[in-house]
Order: C-alpha cells, then sequence, then structure tokens
C-alpha cells in the first residue's frame, strides 16, 4: 500500500508532462499552418497585383513598324519599346516595365520581349522549314492560322519558359514570329500582346 502511494507522484508528474507536450505541438503545428498560409495569402496577393499592374497598360495607343527590306508591317503597344540593333533582323520588341522587374533567386527579367526573324531566298515549303525547327523543347500545342492572310503553323512551347512561336513563308522568305515568357502566371496576359501583334501583321510586298 505504501509502495502505490510511492508512486502515485511520479505518475502524476509524468501525465502533466505528457499534457504540456501535446499542448507545445500543437501550439507550433497551429502556428506553422498559420505561417504557411498568411506567405500563400501575400505571395497571392503579390501576383494579383503583379498582374494588375502589367495588364494597365493593355489599351494604350499602337505604333506601326514597317519593315521595308523584308516586306512586312505590324502594330505594336506605344509602352513598349523597339531595338535595331540586329538591323531589322530579327526586329525586336519589348515590355521595358516588365523588363524592369527581375525573377526573384534568378538572373532572369520578367515580361516579354517579341523577335522576328526573317530567312531570306528559302526553297522548302513551310511543313518542311517547320520540321527542321522541331527541337528538344516540349511542344504544348500546334495549330495552322492565317498571318498577313497567308498559311501560318502556330506553337506554344515549353522550354526556357514559355514561347509563342509561329512560323509562316512568304514570296520565298521564312518568318519566325517569336515571344519569350519566362513566368507561366504572365502567359495569360502576354499572349493577348503576341494575339494583338500578330492580328495586326501585314505583308506590303
Amino acid at each position: 500500500m505504501e509502495e502505490e502511494n510511492f508512486n502515485q507522484p511520479t505518475e502524476k508528474r509524468r501525465s502533466s508532462k505528457l499534457i504540456i507536450l501535446i499542448v507545445i505541438l500543437t501550439i507550433l503545428v497551429a502556428g506553422a499552418f498559420g505561417w504557411y498560409f498568411f506567405i500563400l495569402e501575400k505571395n497571392s496577393e503579390s501576383d494579383t497585383s503583379s498582374s494588375q499592374d502589367l495588364n494597365t497598360n493593355s489599351e494604350v495607343e499602337q505604333l506601326t513598324y514597317t519593315s521595308e527590306d523584308y516586306g512586312y508591317l505590324l502594330k505594336y503597344p506605344s509602352d513598349w519599346e523597339y531595338t535595331d540593333d540586329a538591323e531589322g533582323n530579327p526586329a525586336m520588341f519589348y515590355d521595358p516595365t516588365g523588363l524592369a522587374q527581375i525573377i526573384e533567386g534568378t538572373e532572369l527579367l520578367q515580361g516579354t520581349k517579341m523577335e522576328i526573324y526573317v530567312s531570306e531566298d528559302i526553297e522548302m515549303t513551310l511543313d518542311e522549314m517547320v520540321k527542321e525547327r522541331d527541337i528538344e523543347f516540349e511542344i504544348l500545342s500546334e495549330e495552322e492560322i492565317e498571318v498577313g492572310k497567308v498559311k501560318a503553323i502556330r506553337r506554344i512551347v515549353n522550354g526556357m519558359g514559355y514561347m509563342n512561336v509561329t512560323y509562316v513563308v512568304n514570296e520565298n522568305n521564312f518568318y519566325s514570329i517569336i515571344q519569350y515568357i519566362p513566368q507561366e502566371k504572365y502567359r495569360s496576359i502576354y499572349t493577348g500582346y503576341y494575339d494583338s501583334i500578330l492580328e495586326s501583321f501585314e505583308f506590303i510586298n
């Protein structure tokens, strides 16, 4: 009987420690979940804010770019920039607002850039030229469209980020119209710009 009285306080102490441990673990788990959802909400707000910032310039005035040498013209947003470092081949257009924002943890610039390459005096069909450009990147989709009232092939490619790519042949010239989007969350926004530029594309020769 005395032995039972001797062990009783020890059992109570063990039970108390166990309860305290459970309470501490519960608080830690609840705190971890709370912090996770707090960070998730902040990131969601940040992404939404960034998307809204990038989308505010969607109704700006359009400028016309004309390439007499390569026989085409197109319209692009006036708040974008054009560079002629390569003397028009490729012609390069980019959104300076997006390019000013560096993707966290990388050296990449978010936003978008478009390039138009022209190969002259080709002797192959559109399908043959496109087949030659099958690359190791994953082709997410492919469809036949018209660009400047001419048959074209459009692809969405997953490689170094996402790329909208359109190929078209006109007057023995092969045109590659490429848009680079390094972040998936901006695909819907910048693809809209790409669609608009494609719709404005005209051959002038």
